[in-house]
């Protein structure tokens, strides 16, 4: 899961981060960092409406955008990432995504990314009930835990 969640009665095993980036067809607003202001003044093509701004990545960048006296309204709300840079790509706003996704085989080509002036990230974390877990699920989570330290690795520029 995408933190935060509620961690009561919850075993909550952080795994890594991963910066949110700005995803536009347009260079020119793709500055060399870019800022909330940027997202807000662009038509916003954002996924995940069936949870909306809870969606914890959603929600970091209205919290900052309302820091800011602006507000995020999406021109566009489509169920997956793939679909909204499509229309990204096909100049209709712009979006935001995480590093990682944006290193899919089906990210368009002419898309452009930037990191956030004041980074955002995604803290992606494994959830269990404790006491519940068999031991082939604890394998499992070794196995997990150890791809997602390899993965930070690759993703974080700043280490």
């Amino acid at each position: 899961v995408i933190l935060p969640v509620d961690p009561e009665g919850l075993e909550v095993r952080p795994l890594f981060s991963d910066e949110v980036l700005l995803v536009s067809a347009d260079p020119g607003r793709t500055p060399p960092r870019a800022r909330i202001e940027n997202l807000a003044a662009a038509p916003a093509t954002l996924y995940a409406p069936t949870v909306g701004f809870a969606d914890p990545t959603r929600r970091q960048a209205a919290v900052r955008a309302q820091a800011a006296s602006l507000s995020l309204i999406p021109r566009f709300e489509v169920e997956h990432p793939e679909t909204a840079f499509q229309l990204v790509a096909r100049g209709l706003g712009d979006t935001i995504a995480a590093r990682a996704v944006t290193r899919s085989p089906a990210f368009p080509q002419n898309l452009s990314t930037v990191g956030f002036a004041e980074p955002l990230f995604d803290s992606f974390a494994l959830i269990t009930r404790p006491g519940t877990v068999p031991p082939v699920v604890h394998a499992l989570t070794n196995i997990l835990e150890e791809w997602a330290a390899d993965l930070a690795d690759q993703l974080n520029p700043y280490r």
